[in-house]
């Protein structure tokens, strides 16, 4: 692992922690101090992850997990395939013609 990022990962794990205690110790954001700790380690927290977000790869199209009906490996009876359908769909899909 790149050392920026693992350093910038401890930062961020680090911030939260803080601003975790800080949240805690602000009882309900009622006390300056603390709530300031919180607010300012959930914002490092958030500005030492956007570097490691932008670095990591992205999913192409090709490599995206695709969940359709049609691929599962299940039988369904005549009798109850509409009911699944229209449970599946939410009364949202269009019917199939050939049915």
């Amino acid at each position: 692992m790149n050392p920026t990022a693992l350093m910038l990962l401890v930062l961020a794990i680090a911030s939260e922690v803080a601003g975790t205690a800080g949240l805690k110790a602000s009882e309900g954001f009622g006390r300056l101090g603390p709530s300031a700790l919180a607010l300012l380690g959930y914002a490092l927290q958030t500005n030492s992850l956007m570097p490691l977000a932008r670095r990591a790869p992205r999913l192409t199209e090709s490599s995206k997990v695709r969940s359709s009906l049609h691929r599962l490996p299940i039988e369904v009876s005549r009798e109850e395939g509409p009911a699944l359908a229209r449970f599946l769909c939410h009364g949202n899909c269009t019917p199939n013609p050939r049915t």
